[in-house]
């Protein structure tokens, strides 16, 4: 096997001229597939290894992370830029007649007001977080004395039995915590897809208005799959959620019936705010227990005040503004000292462009916080054989927010201006967001996730062996180890012998606008919108025991 070949990376280097990369793969994949190729040795292991294993060797290679999203090319007239949160202006670093360039510091705010806004919402936070502990602990408070009063019962009745009496209140206790976490993170996960499918939502509209030639039609198609996976994604997390909160339900009416049954109290219902019952129990009077639909409504409670806080982190992180685009200085109505309100029509800095053209794209709120002015990113129009070199020149100054969920507009200067760019050209467009220079790496598809914990398989002659790791940067191609494995060792990325996940069942590809879904079932749409169990993207409505609510937004022409 030969040496590694330790190469010289340049994140901007032209591709390899073999054609445009599919849609599966992202435009930052250029630097990690030259990565790939030259530094991590894919092959086969020799010996009675040969036929059943694919591996890659362990090595040194610079890692790159990025946030990949549907762009749309737009032409750069000019630029009106204004603060996004209100405060008072602590310098302007610009004035009329100034050449700046796409990226470069105009004015900056005082952060004082915007960390007050920051440590409100972190006490709204905190106050949710309150309000769902104290629920829980009502309940598995509850449980215990439910238990209690069921033994002491028990007791008194067979006070000459040497056997221990029924009931199992500590395995109940147990098991209503246990369900307490289903429920928990069931809502998670609600909130999450709902989050995620308002952003494919947002997203699809770009691609999806009036495409006309065929690479603009395959992007609409690609969104509008997206569009369908995260709807089915919202089902089944909503699914999963009314699971957890039957079986946490149950639990609270055995444990209301096993308190109940020395003093003659109702079961608890499961309805918000249902009690245990109007009779009192030994240990003490009755109290209101919490149910499985409270515990999933703080639960999002406490999810929408964590993306209110990490809303006021942007704010912090855009309290200076930058330029967009190049071009001069042509009009500037910010001065220090002055007090402006957010999004300002009249305290701005405009900035008139010497032409070209500029790439737009739509980031959801959980991406936002790792997004910041003057990163590099790459962007690939669709017929193009190369990436063009890019830097993030603006974050919108306001979310536009569906159905509760936010999302962001970013603009990124293209420092590459070739003659074939065209207004409306659809693609896709990456932000590096973290790199790692010479780091030990292996490919990400053999790293395994389970919860918290990280694993590989080693393969040591015919042996393999799961292995944990600490990872760092986590790549398209490639994540970084930073503890759990040396350089050389191979880790298995596919075990020949067994078949590859899903082959037992039919599958088809999808053709023209139909899209096959796990299930089997078949979908169709059109280039303006995407059906799914007769819903669409503009009216499915997705409400669910808690944390639902209309999922909509509109994939059609004109947006």
């Amino acid at each position: 096997m030969a040496a590694p070949i330790e190469p010289t990376i340049d994140p901007f280097a032209p591709g390899s001229g073999r054609g445009r990369l599919g849609r599966s793969l992202s435009v930052v994949a250029v630097l990690a597939i030259v990565t790939a190729i030259a530094v991590v040795i894919w092959t086969t292991v020799a010996g009675s290894a040969e036929s059943r294993y694919r591996v890659a060797t362990a090595a040194t290679a610079d890692v790159v992370a990025s946030i990949n999203a549907v762009e749309a090319i737009e032409p750069v007239t000019s630029a009106t830029v204004a603060f996004p949160s209100a405060g008072k202006v602590q310098s302007v670093n610009v004035s009329l007649g100034s050449a700046v360039t796409a990226g470069q510091s105009l004015a900056s705010l005082d952060p004082n007001a915007l960390q007050n806004t920051l440590h409100q919402r972190q006490a709204t936070l905190a106050n949710a977080e309150l309000t769902l502990s104290k629920a829980l602990d009502a309940q598995t408070a509850a449980a215990d004395a439910a238990a209690a009063a069921e033994a002491a019962a028990a007791d008194a009745a067979t006070s000459t039995s040497t056997t221990a009496p029924g009931g199992g209140g500590g395995s109940l206790t147990s098991q209503i915590v246990a369900a307490q976490r289903q429920v928990t993170s069931a809502q998670r996960q609600v909130d999450s897809a709902i989050t995620n499918a308002n952003t494919k939502v947002t997203q699809a509209v770009t691609p999806c208005t009036s495409p006309s030639t065929a690479p603009q039609i395959t992007a609409c198609q690609t969104a509008l799959a997206a569009v369908t996976t995260a709807q089915a994604n919202v089902q089944t997390a909503q699914q999963t959620l009314a699971t957890s909160m039957t079986a946490l339900d149950a639990l609270l009416r055995q444990q209301a019936a096993a308190g109940g049954s020395s003093g003659g109290g109702n079961p608890v219902t499961t309805s918000p705010g249902s009690t245990t019952g109007g009779a009192s129990r030994t240990g003490g009077p009755t109290a209101a227990v919490p149910t499985a639909a409270d515990i999933a409504s703080d639960q999002a409670a406490v999810d929408s005040a964590q993306q209110a806080v990490t809303v006021a982190e942007q704010a912090i992180a855009q309290s200076t503004i930058s330029s967009p685009i190049d071009g001069t200085v042509v009009q500037v109505t910010i001065v220090a000292g002055q007090s402006v309100s957010a999004a300002s029509a009249t305290a701005t800095i405009v900035i008139a462009a010497t032409g070209g053209f500029e790439s737009s794209l739509t980031l959801s709120v959980d991406q936002i916080p790792k997004v910041r002015v003057g990163q590099a990113a790459m962007v690939l129009p669709d017929g193009f054989e190369r990436a063009l070199r890019g830097l993030v020149a603006q974050i919108s100054i306001q979310p536009q927010t569906t159905n509760g969920t936010a999302t962001y507009r970013v603009i990124i200067a293209l420092s590459d201006q070739p003659a074939e760019l065209r207004n409306g050209s659809i693609g896709t467009a990456s932000i590096i967001i973290a790199t790692a220079k010479n780091a030990l790496s292996v490919p990400t598809s053999a790293v395994h996730v389970d919860g918290a914990t990280r694993t590989v398989n080693v393969l040591n002659g015919s042996t393999v062996t799961s292995t944990e790791v600490q990872v760092g940067i986590v790549g398209t191609d490639l994540t970084q180890i930073t503890s759990g494995l040396e350089s050389g060792a191979k880790v298995v990325l596919a075990d020949l012998h067994e078949p590859l996940p899903g082959t037992a069942t039919k599958s088809s590809s999808s053709t023209s606008n139909q899209i096959r879904l796990p299930n089997g079932q078949v979908i169709s749409g059109t280039t303006g919108g995407a059906t799914t169990g007769g819903a669409t993207p503009g009216g499915a409505n997705f409400g669910g025991a808690t944390g639902g609510g209309n999922f909509g937004g509109g994939v059609r022409p004109g947006g």
